[in-house]
Order: structure tokens, then sequence, then C-alpha cells
């Protein structure tokens, strides 16, 4: 998700940001952490850059309210931002999002910007169909 200054801040859409939250960290284990991030297009320090959020009993309550002002500190910034949560969570305790610190590996992300169809259909003869109902 993008924002720039020259353009009118994005809001949050809360029941789309929660139906993200339970498609992708639904299988997640409790007390793994999941790293809530956005980046500049220049590399230039931004904050909230970086927060950790732990998965608790509560699924996600608290990584939605996290999300939701992570975006919303994006679609504020004074320069082009991108929110960029990794769709894994990491060991409890972590302070880096590298491969040795992954705890669960939860979802195939996979961009279709060119020929999608083609390639959704390439995709689903080497992975089965999709069964995510109403999540397209």
């Amino acid at each position: 998700m993008t924002a720039a200054a020259a353009h009118e801040p994005l809001t949050v859409d809360r029941n789309e940001l929660e139906r993200f939250v339970e498609a992708v960290f639904r299988h997640a284990d409790d007390g793994t952490m999941v790293a809530i991030r956005a980046f500049t297009h220049t590399d230039e320090p931004f904050t909230p850059a970086w927060r950790w959020v732990p998965i608790d009993s509560t699924r996600g309550r608290h990584l939605i309210d996290m999300a939701a002002g992570a975006i919303t500190a994006c679609a504020r910034a004074t320069e082009q931002t991108v929110f960029c949560p990794p769709v894994c969570t990491f060991a409890p305790g972590s302070d880096k999002a590298d491969e040795a610190s992954i705890a669960n590996g939860l979802t195939l992300a996979v961009e279709l910007d060119a020929r999608a169809d083609e390639a959704r259909a390439r995709l689903e003869g080497l992975l089965g169909p999709d069964i995510s109902p109403g999540l397209r």
C-alpha cells in the first residue's frame, strides 16, 4: 500500500484489513511474532518503521490495530511509503526478520501483474485449485 504527500491520504478499511489478517495469520502459532513494517522509497528512516506484534489467543485484534496504525502513518507521511509486513511469523523474542528467525511460513505471496489469469491458471495447475472463497 502506498501514499504520496501530493495525493489524498489513504484511509484504512478495517473490514478488509481484518479479512487479510484472518486469511494470512489464522494458522500462526501463539507466541510467534509478526513484523509490522513500512519503508520509504528513498530508504530514509520512517517512524513507525518497525514494530513487533505477538500472536496471541485473541487471534489478531492487537495485530489489526497495529497494522491499521502503520497504514495510517504511511498515508500521513511526507514522502511515498510502502506498508509491507512479511507474510510469515518469527520466533518469540526475534529482533531480526531473517530466514533463521522464521517460525511459521504461512502463505505463498505471488505477484500477478502481467497476464494474471494465465499465471493463476499455471499456479493452480501446480498447487491445486484456490480454496479461499471470497478472498480474491
